[in-house]
Parts: C-alpha cells; structure tokens; sequence
C-alpha cells in the first residue's frame, strides 16, 4: 500500500491481482481499485483476456461506481473502463479467439482448443447479445457449437442442447448480419449490455 501511495508500480504478475484486490478492499483505497483496471487493460492478449475479463466479472468492487473525494467535492468514479476494453477486445478478436484461420476457416472438430472457450459462459452470452460479431452465420455457429461443447463436457445431452439454444438466435442477436436485419442502423456500446 504505501508503495502504491508513493507512485511505484505494485503489479507485475497476474498473481499480483487477488493481493492486491484484498488490500484494496481492506483499506477501501480507490485508487487501488483503479490501478487493478489499469493494469488488467493493459494486459489483455489472446492468451490473457479471458482469464482477465473473468477475474474482473468474479470482483463486484471492480466493477462499481463509487462516490470519492475530490479537490473541490464528491465525485462519482466509474471502475468498469476495464469491462468494457475487455468487452471491446473480445469483439475485435473475436474471429482470433474462436480459433478461425487466415482464410477464414474454423476446424469443425469439437475437441480442438480454441481460446474463446476459455470464456464463462456469461460473457459468451454478453458477446453475442451485442450483435457486434462480425462472423459468417455458418462459422458463428461452429463456434457456438464447439464453445457448448467444451463447456457441457462430461454432462448428459440435454445440457449441450440447452446451453447451445441459449447461445442461439432468438436468445441472442448472434451477428452483425442478424442485428442488422432485426434492429434499424444505429450504434451499440458495451455500456448497453453491462449487467
């Protein structure tokens, strides 16, 4: 703490996090929760994002607006910036983390890893509620099939089934293509989903 209140870096690792979150809860240092933010956006790759995106969802005091003191009064203070980036980056990536080639192929087989499985599955449904998903209707589905699949493993059917059909249109708006036919042209934010 009295690192951080001096201006040094505290966070190096990833397993810098939960400390850190404790002791920013703790002490209830806001500046600390932001610092967390911070460092988690500026993180984000293909191969952290989604361990990232999920730690931030699991932590409420990660994502609030609280009230704070500042020079001239109390002002509200809004920690979901690193929601949304990693929102953001999930929909710019998206065809990378589903595992889709240069030329746009996606392997059919369900047992090949793709790094977008690695996502809760209420993040995945928060993905494909936007509509942002600029992916073929057929790929789309491929990796909704496959994203279900690893995440049903070892369960009867019924769940694989189930988890899919919440993952699929009407339950979702799925893509660009299937929003723009739906809703009329406009602009959607990450604010707009944010639980």
């Amino acid at each position: 703490l009295l690192r951080h209140l001096h201006g040094a870096a505290i966070l190096e690792k990833s397993d810098d996090l939960q400390p850190l979150l404790e002791c920013a809860k703790f002490f209830e240092v806001p500046s600390l929760f932001e610092s967390i933010n911070d460092w988690i956006v500026s993180q984000l790759t293909l191969p952290t994002a989604a361990g990232l995106w999920r730690f931030l969802r699991s932590e409420p005091s990660l994502c609030t607006t609280i009230a704070t003191g500042g020079g001239g009064g109390d002002y509200l203070r809004d920690f979901c910036d690193a929601d949304e980036a990693c929102f953001e980056f999930y929909i710019k990536h998206f065809h990378k983390l589903a595992g889709e080639d240069d030329e746009g192929y996606i392997c059919p087989d369900p047992h090949e890893y793709a790094p977008i499985n690695d996502l809760s599955v209420p993040l995945m449904h928060r993905l494909l509620s936007s509509g942002r998903i600029d992916m073929p209707k057929h790929n789309l589905e491929l990796v909704v099939k496959k994203f279900a699949k690893a995440h049903t493993a070892g369960q009867p059917n019924s769940a694989y089934v189930e988890l899919r059909r919440s993952l699929r249109p009407p339950m979702v708006l799925f893509n660009r293509e299937h929003r723009d036919t739906l809703l009329p042209v406009g602009s959607v934010s990450a604010r707009t989903f944010v639980n």
